[in-house]
């Protein structure tokens, strides 16, 4: 899907990306020769080595005689369910390597939300190309070696932000894990450490800002200066950045990626970059199934599934990944040559405005409306008297309900919760056009989450 009207917009300069990345992000052209030469030597490992691809098409030419463009689209498109038949089918990783088992040397596993976890492991290259693409995401968020880091992050079986934890290490910042301390724990950390930048879901940063009022600590005084966000849609949605960046005095930027394809989207102006440098992009008409090449988004504004080809992890690659994301994509940087600076480059980053929209399989409908949760939140967040929510999504033939629950901020006098339950109302209608019943619980009612927010709760009428 298509947007008739080109998104005009001055985006933030190259500057903190390195000189091989940022001629990437300026030339097409080039960013083409690099990426084709790195799509032929993934399929030619694959071609050799690898037995998953080999079972989907590779021969041990490569199969990449001729435009390798060409080629990747030959390929068929691959599915979570794809990767999740194979390692069941071949345990316990499945046959997607391109090295000896002996050269692994990470393992990580998906959060496993919807049923078995996808077990990921990584050689070491793969991971030194993980790590590269988090660098990127610091480095565009401002990070430098005279920075604190601190991960707030609980440093488990998942990948989370174990990438930005050792990231940090290699640009040369003092960084300190936030594994294994309670929330409270971890502000103290905070505080005393005298962090600059605070790593975290947006969720868990909105609930660190909740304790830190409960306790009368101004997170405004401290020293963060940034804080960074992803495992969710929330830092790119406005109304959630406006409400991070005022509870923490500090910038805040968004970030995304998956435990499989690895760290594809960096910091930018309200939304995500992707880096094009480590990843081929293209993007799938959710209702047809077509699909545009990167290299075919320009100034005009594109809506679809992102599909990715990761180049930075050979060892256990995917190829035109669906990974499940809806965005909005464009290059608004690119401008005739006339309308450049005498001696500027036009910027050709692929610019996704609002980051991730939402997971295509989280979408619900409801009085004929597509809803996303991150829609909702958007909304939820434009009410700052609102601490935390809950969402039932009933689902029946005829006609699906959207109810909300909520908590408000406890000092609230009687007017105070009516005007925040007609804001929230109000809001709902004019965004959604949706009458949305709000039921108010008392404070500490709602689950707080740690990683990703679980806030939705979408079952069939009827069902417990």
């Amino acid at each position: 899907m298509t947007q008739s009207t080109p998104l005009h917009r001055e985006l933030a300069p190259a500057a903190l990306l390195s000189s091989y990345e940022a001629l990437l992000a300026s030339d097409l052209e080039a960013l083409g020769v690099h990426q084709g030469h790195a799509l032929g030597e993934l399929f030619d490992l694959l071609g050799r080595c690898n037995p998953f691809y080999r079972r989907r098409g590779f021969d041990r030419r490569g199969d990449h005689d001729g435009d390798p463009f060409m080629t990747l689209a030959a390929q068929p498109l691959l599915s979570k369910d794809d990767l999740l038949a194979d390692q069941r089918e071949h345990p316990p990783f499945g046959t997607n390597l391109s090295c000896p088992e002996s050269h692994l040397v990470r393992l990580h596993q998906t959060s496993g939300s919807t049923g078995q976890p996808l077990l990921w492991p990584d050689s070491a290259r793969n991971w030194e190309g993980f790590l590269e693409s988090w660098e990127l995401v610091l480095r565009a968020a401002g990070v430098t070696a005279s920075d604190r880091v601190y991960v707030a992050f609980s440093f488990g079986p998942f990948i989370g932000f174990w990438g930005a934890f050792e990231a940090a290490q290699k640009l040369g910042a003092l960084t300190l894990s936030g594994g294994a301390q309670s929330s409270e724990q971890r502000l103290d950390q905070i505080v005393a450490f005298g962090a600059t930048v605070v790593v975290c879901t947006p969720t868990y940063a909105l609930r660190l800002a909740e304790v830190a009022e409960s306790r009368g600590v101004d997170l405004a005084r401290s020293a963060v200066r940034v804080t960074l966000h992803a495992g969710e849609p929330g830092a790119s949605v406005p109304a959630v950045a406006r409400q991070l960046e005022q509870a923490w005095g500090a910038r805040c930027h968004d970030h995304a990626g998956a435990t499989e394809v690895g760290a594809w989207g960096y910091p930018a102006p309200d939304g995500l970059f992707v880096d094009e440098s480590r990843f081929v992009v293209e993007l799938r008409d959710p209702e047809d199934g077509s699909i545009v090449p990167g290299h075919e988004i320009g100034p005009t504004i594109r809506e679809g599934e992102l599909v990715l080809t990761n180049l930075a992890r050979p060892d256990r690659p995917v190829v035109r990944y669906r990974t499940g994301d809806l965005v909005r994509a464009c290059r608004p940087g690119l401008r005739a040559e006339s309308d450049l600076a005498v001696g500027a480059r036009p910027d050709a980053r692929l610019w996704l405005p609002g980051g991730v929209l939402g997971r295509l399989d989280d979408m619900f409908v409801v009085r004929g409306v597509n809803v996303y949760p991150s829609a909702v939140d958007g909304i939820v967040r434009q009410v700052p008297a609102v601490v935390e929510y809950r969402a039932e999504v009933l689902r029946d033939r005829q006609m699906s309900e959207l109810r909300l629950r909520i908590e408000l901020q406890p000092d609230l006098d009687d007017a105070g919760r009516r005007s925040a339950l007609e804001q929230l109302e109000r809001r709902f209608r004019e965004a959604l056009h949706l009458r949305v019943p709000i039921e108010l619980v008392d404070a500490g009612t709602l689950p707080r989450f740690e990683l990703k927010a679980k806030r939705f709760d979408i079952r069939e009428r009827g069902d417990r």
